[in-house]
């Protein structure tokens, strides 16, 4: 039987990443220290920018901005490749460096990279912790999405909430999508909190509750 070229090309490919080593230590330090290095230098430009600007020198400001614009994106890719490490050690390396970066640079989907490719108990376990506590809303964001992937239900339902009003209606919908039957009497706690002023994710919750259990009601009381 003749195969042809390109599955063959393609079967040899997974079997290149199938037989993969897992990233080495030194490689590891590598990607860390180039990471940092980066991160330095972006902070360090950022306050030569505020020196520039209240020395009104504008030609040192470019050179501040350029700086900073281009140590910044240098960063992600590092992350993402460091996820292949598969170590929680590393794993919070990635979020403290991330966590840093502004949301512009797309830290955001080196993380979401960094995560999928960390198949590790224990990092697993880290990256639940992750999405309830990094600063970024960006990227916990892209971990309430990840974990959704991964039907962490709990986790979910402890974002609902999240300082975020974006990251807990992310959660919410997950959870009404996926009709998590679990997630129904904490989403009802919620809008009670939420009620007074029906601020938040308030709405969200209604209109989820009313899909869930078939009637959409203004009050927490009426869905018990």
């Amino acid at each position: 039987m003749t195969r042809h070229p390109i599955a063959w090309c393609l079967a040899i490919s997974c079997c290149a990443l199938a037989l993969a080593a897992p990233l080495g230590k030194r490689e590891r330090a590598q990607l860390m220290a180039e990471a940092q290095a980066a991160l330095r230098a972006a902070l360090t430009a950022q306050g030569l920018k505020k020196r520039a600007l209240r020395a009104g020198d504008p030609s040192a400001l470019a050179d501040q901005e350029q700086i900073e614009d281009e140590s910044f994106r240098k960063i992600p890719p590092l992350l993402e490749k460091l996820g292949e490490a598969n170590d929680k050690k590393t794993w919070r390396f990635i979020c403290k460096v991330a966590d840093r970066v502004p949301a512009r640079y797309g830290c955001h989907q080196a993380v979401l990279a960094a995560a999928t490719k960390m198949s590790d108990p224990a990092v697993q376990a880290d990256i639940k912790k992750s999405a309830l506590k990094l600063k970024s809303p960006a990227l916990r964001r892209v971990l309430v999405l990840h974990l959704a992937n991964r039907k962490e239900w709990d986790v979910l339902v402890r974002a609902l909430k999240d300082r975020d009003e974006q990251v807990a209606a992310l959660a919410a919908w997950r959870l009404i999508d996926n009709r998590v039957e679990e997630a129904v009497e904490p989403m009802i706690d919620r809008l009670e909190r939420l009620e007074g002023d029906r601020s938040g994710i308030w709405d969200v919750l209604r209109n989820g509750l009313g899909r869930l259990l078939g009637k959409r009601c203004n009050f927490a009381a009426e869905y018990r």
